[in-house]
């Protein structure tokens, strides 16, 4: 792990190990590895990763229905919608629509386009439904030193022109990724926590549960060091930064020999934490033993 406990840094810092890259006077910044070679690697990891995943990272939007309107502006990085549905304020779930074929007798209900969500019947009536989704990995990821702002434990502003990546200017575009915050003395202290919504003409995230750290003391000490990535597994790091090894690698004409010992490396560390990952959720796994208490018909068997 890189001395900041930065989850970019340290892929930076294995990628240059792995391909003996020079850090000083280095043909690629640090700012360029970011942008071209480890977002796409990541965002690659991350959609392999979730198809199998006990814990993927579930984002409601909400969607204003307008009365005969067909088509509505999905988030950029939904990488599977699994309902579209309306729920009250208890979250249960009051109505839901269903796709159906497109030659169904009542229409196809809603089917996506590119990025819209198409509804046909056409809404009768002014109203909002969620659509649930599973979000794809696809954001820019960014790293910055001292220029993160709390407005409140729960909405973080970030910099507009961070030390490391981009920002992206996509609408709720971090929805369903991580916000990294450090405390502001020590740095002792990071907390990580899922982004619910962001908004893009104001820079400000807003987070699934507050931050613990003290908001007050951070306005009075300066901007915050912050990071947005994916959570800091160790595993998940390793098999982006051998990913990102191998992108950077090809462009610098590595030999095949060295090529295959950092292959290696990324199909071991894709192991680990695709293992990890699929068998978070323990209470119900994927395969079980008939014979337990949670088998009502078990006891058929005793007469």
């Amino acid at each position: 792990m890189h001395s900041t406990g930065s989850f970019l840094l340290t892929v930076i810092e294995r990628v240059r190990a792995y391909l003996d890259e020079a850090v000083v006077d280095a043909k690629f910044t640090n700012d360029y590895l970011v942008r071209h070679v480890i977002c796409p690697e990541m965002v690659n990891v991350m959609s392999r990763l979730s198809n199998n995943a006990d814990n993927p990272i579930r984002v409601r939007h909400s969607i204003t229905l307008v009365k005969d309107q067909q088509d509505y502006v999905l988030p950029p990085n939904v990488g599977e919608i699994y309902r579209f549905a309306i729920m009250d304020s208890g979250g249960r779930i009051t109505r839901e629509f269903m796709p159906e074929n497109e030659f169904h007798p009542s229409g196809p209900g809603w089917h996506i386009q590119g990025n819209m969500l198409s509804l046909r019947p056409y809404p009768a009536e002014a109203e909002t439904a969620d659509i649930h989704y599973l979000p794809n990995g696809d954001f820019q990821p960014h790293y910055d030193t001292d220029g993160g702002t709390f407005n409140s434990s729960t909405t973080f502003t970030f910099d507009s022109a961070p030390t490391l990546g981009a920002i992206d200017n996509r609408e709720n575009a971090y929805a369903g990724a991580i916000l990294r915050v450090w405390t502001k003395t020590t740095h002792a202290v990071l907390e990580e926590r899922v982004i619910e919504s962001y908004d893009a003409s104001t820079r400000v995230a807003t987070v699934r549960r507050p931050f613990t750290t003290d908001v007050s003391a951070s306005h009075s000490e300066g901007g915050m060091r912050y990071e947005v990535a994916p959570v800091g597994m160790n595993s998940l790091i390793q098999a982006i930064a051998c990913a990102s090894s191998m992108n950077l690698g090809t462009a610098r004409n590595i030999t095949q020999k060295q090529m295959q010992f950092i292959l290696l490396q990324y199909k071991s560390a894709m192991k680990t934490i695709g293992d990890n990952l699929s068998f978070m959720q323990a209470r119900k796994p994927k395969s079980y033993q008939k014979d337990t208490v949670d088998n009502r018909n078990s006891y058929l068997l005793g007469g």
